[in-house]
């Protein structure tokens, strides 16, 4: 597992009278490790978290968009 610089931006989104703001949570691609085989993916659950809201799964595969942060060796940078 190699330590990522995670990059967490503030972002305030506005449709018509309705404001909504939130971070918006970057961090590159999905680490190898989730991407092996069935037994170094339940592995790397046991230590990375998956902090994005949105549906992760497509099939067997992580979409690029999902967020795991590791708390233990990755570094989060609020923008």
């Amino acid at each position: 597992m190699v330590p990522r610089v995670i990059r967490a931006r503030w972002e305030v989104e506005s449709f018509e009278e309705v404001h909504n703001s939130h971070y918006r949570v970057t961090a590159g691609p999905v680490p190898n490790i989730l991407h092996v085989n069935k037994q170094s993916r339940e592995e790397a659950l046991k230590r990375y978290v998956f902090v994005n809201s949105r549906p992760c799964l497509k099939g067997t595969y992580y979409r690029k968009d999902c967020v795991f942060i590791n708390f233990t060796i990755d570094t989060i940078y609020f923008v």
